[in-house]
């Protein structure tokens, strides 16, 4: 990342992939490729349903983390 006193849209943009790293980082494995599938990839439920071998109930259920209580879909 850039030193601290780099200013700019760089900066805030390294700021930006940071947060956004740091929070898929602290996802299980499974809501992080769901997540990055829906929103990086923009694929609908029903493909990443059939990707990863899960129901759509699933995927939805993963793009919602209990745990923040932030839904994502």
């Amino acid at each position: 990342f850039l030193p601290a006193e780099e200013q700019g849209s760089d900066y805030e943009e390294n700021v930006a992939a940071e947060a956004i790293n740091d929070f898929l980082s602290s996802l299980k494995t499974e809501e992080r490729v769901v997540f990055v599938r829906r929103y990086w990839f923009s694929d609908d439920v029903k493909e990443i349903a059939a990707r990863m071998g899960f129901s759509e109930s699933k995927v939805k259920a993963l793009l919602f983390i209990p745990s923040s209580g932030k839904h994502y879909e």
